[in-house]
């Protein structure tokens, strides 16, 4: 049989269109198969398994199109079958059907892969545990460079120079990056990679090492594929300190382009925004947010006017350099909010609340004006006209932070008091939406948690809320959600689970002593509790706590003097909007005893209609008793 009149077999015999049938049909196994399998946790050799069942069907179909045929009277042998009992042609114009089938079945399965299974974001209806993350297409985590300088003393710099990695790379669209808390919680950690990766829900981790003496710089990066520990990139620089911003570039690009994304000029500018070019200024404000965290986590003994020295000393280098002016302004908030004596700035540093004020001004300004960033500038500006209680602003200003289309971007160290505004104005969505993001990518950030927990409380979604903090609770060993919880039993008015509730704070604190002893209506006890209480004159943060206790005593008196005492302030409708709305509609005081505070809430457009105060257990009890 010569060479065509073989050709000329094949083709009656329909082994080319067997062929054709069986490579798309294989093909989308394949596909579905490597799409399927991970969503139902099946090790990663049943995708290669199918792969070479595939492959070895491929020669036996063919071998079976060419030996057998299809008849009226079931499957014989091609020999055994002659030319007028052969419905080969009518096999092949199925086959033809088929062929059109499976690829309309193939282009259909191509088109949703692309468009949708790639990315895949967390809904409004938010959950998030300490194993489990929404993936989007691609996942990484960086984590903190270890500091191999000789005398160890060189791990700020380490550090910022990690987080300014992730920080570019999380500007890529295309990349789901995991926040610092979060990456930076398995710091000193000799943990596996595959297990770090679980735990954070991402597909590829960057690792490094930073070697600092004097001005010579080596650094050492690496990424990795998680699921198999295949190094998809690793280099050495051997540099000095001021090639620092041209190392850090390099490394993050280079992991984008090992993570097959593009990179034009525009994408390129974007990624490296550090908002100063002053080698200098940049080790400076990585210095001062180094303390400003610590501070803020209770790890250290220093307070925020220590870091405040390293920021003051970036800006004076570099008087264009926006984010440490950001930072700075936070010992001042804390000093008209806390005063003085407060633990995260101490009075050895004391300033008068009219100089906080000057100065907290003066950095908000200094941002606004110099910030790389709008969402920067926008964040500023609210906090701005919130301190100032140019409040009739609020509106429009969030409304400008909304129309950012990059608005969920901003970085926890980037909001400042932005949460407890958008809970005081009522922008619950926009609120869910910057937070809901910020749990993706750093389910470890307290704040982020307890922050969503308050929106859902806010709301009345009760239910919810207990459910968040159950998630929450698998992250942390610390009961951190306790004022949360708290709340939440308070609104449902279930006095047996808040008393259980205090006892577990009950650690010698008169406040929680009292607050049983109110419960279990001891009120001589109670008072001499409250009176034991020392609370410094300016701690607007501990003096609002007392409201809790007055108002389940019912006492009036004590509760107006306090919130007419802060309304009398000139940043007073400030101090209460910060701590008064994590209660949703339901507030601990008459808003007529505060007319400055509910005038201010007005101009920003709240129904204060809506408000009403919290009704005391004793009341309840009593009102219980006459209607038996």
């Amino acid at each position: 049989m010569n060479l065509k009149n073989l050709l000329s077999e094949f083709r009656r015999r329909n082994v080319f269109k067997v062929a054709t049938v069986y490579a798309i049909v294989g093909w989308l196994l394949i596909q579905i198969s490597d799409t399927v399998f991970p969503r139902l946790n099946f090790p990663d050799w049943t995708i290669t398994f199918i792969i070479i069942m595939v492959a070895i069907g491929f020669p036996i179909a063919l071998i079976f199109a060419w030996s057998f045929e299809l008849t009226p009277d079931g499957i014989k042998k091609s020999e055994e079958v002659t030319p007028d009992k052969s419905i080969t042609t009518e096999t092949g114009i199925k086959l033809k059907h088929t062929i059109y089938a499976v690829l309309v079945l193939g282009l259909g399965y191509f088109i949703w892969e692309s468009r949708f299974s790639r990315t895949q974001t967390t809904q409004s209806d938010v959950s998030v545990n300490s194993n489990v993350t929404e993936k989007l297409e691609i996942s990484i985590a960086v984590l903190p460079f270890a500091d191999l300088s000789e005398k160890g003393d060189q791990e700020w710099f380490s550090d910022g120079l990690t987080e300014e990695i992730l920080n570019s790379l999380a500007r890529l669209p295309e990349l789901k990056v995991i926040a610092r808390t979060s990456s930076f919680e398995f710091k000193g950690e000799n943990k596996d990679i595959k297990a770090i990766a679980e735990k954070l829900g991402v597909d590829n981790i960057v690792e490094g090492s930073v070697r600092r003496i004097g001005d010579q710089l080596r650094l050492t990066a690496q990424l990795i594929r998680a699921s198999d520990g295949f190094h998809l990139w690793s280099q050495t620089y051997n540099r000095t300190t001021n090639d620092l911003f041209e190392v850090q570039e390099d490394v993050a690009e280079k992991i984008a382009s090992a993570l097959d994304i593009y990179l034009d000029d525009e994408r390129r500018d974007a990624m490296f925004e550090t908002g100063t070019r002053n080698v200098e200024a940049f080790e400076a404000y990585l210095k001062g947010k180094q303390i400003f965290r610590d501070v803020h986590q209770r790890t250290s003994e220093l307070t925020l006017w220590d870091g405040n020295v390293y920021f003051e000393k970036a800006m004076l280098l570099d008087n264009e350099f926006a984010q440490p002016a950001m930072n700075h302004m936070d010992a001042y908030s804390h000093v008209l909010i806390d005063g003085v004596s407060g633990r995260v700035v101490n009075d050895t540093n004391s300033v008068s609340r009219e100089e906080a004020r000057i100065g907290l001004f003066a950095d908000l300004d200094f941002a606004i004006k110099h910030a790389n960033n709008p969402n920067v500038s926008a964040v500023a500006k609210i906090n701005r006209a919130f301190f100032a209680l140019n409040w009739d602003r609020l509106p429009q200003l969030i409304s400008d932070l909304e129309n950012n289309d990059d608005y969920g971007n901003l970085n926890n160290d980037e909001l400042i008091w932005l949460p407890e505004i958008l809970l005081m104005t009522r922008h619950y969505d926009l609120l869910y939406s910057i937070t809901e993001k910020s749990i993706v990518t750093d389910p470890m950030f307290t704040d982020s948690w307890r922050t969503l927990i308050e929106i859902n409380i806010a709301s009345g979604n009760y239910e919810k809320a207990l459910d968040l903090i159950d998630q929450g609770d698998n992250n942390f060993t610390d009961d951190v959600f306790f004022r949360s919880k708290l709340t939440i039993f308070l609104l449902e008015r279930n006095k047996e689970e808040v008393i259980n509730l205090l006892h577990t704070r009950n650690n010698n604190s008169d406040f929680f002593k009292a607050y049983i002893e109110i419960l279990d209506g001891n009120i001589v006890q109670a008072k001499e509790s409250i009176e034991r209480i020392e609370i410094p004159d300016d701690n607007y943060r501990s003096k609002f706590s007392l409201l809790y206790l007055y108002n389940e005593m019912g006492d009036t008196t004590n509760s107006r003097k306090i919130v007419q005492n802060i309304d009398s302030l000139p940043i007073g409708p400030a101090i209460l909007g910060i701590f008064s709305f994590r209660t949703g509609n339901t507030i601990l005081f008459d808003l007529d005893d505060t007319p400055f505070f509910k005038s201010k809430l007005q101009e920003a457009g709240v129904d204060v209609s809506q408000f009403k105060l919290l009704p005391s257990f004793s009341m309840e009890d009593e009102v219980s008793m006459t209607e038996k």
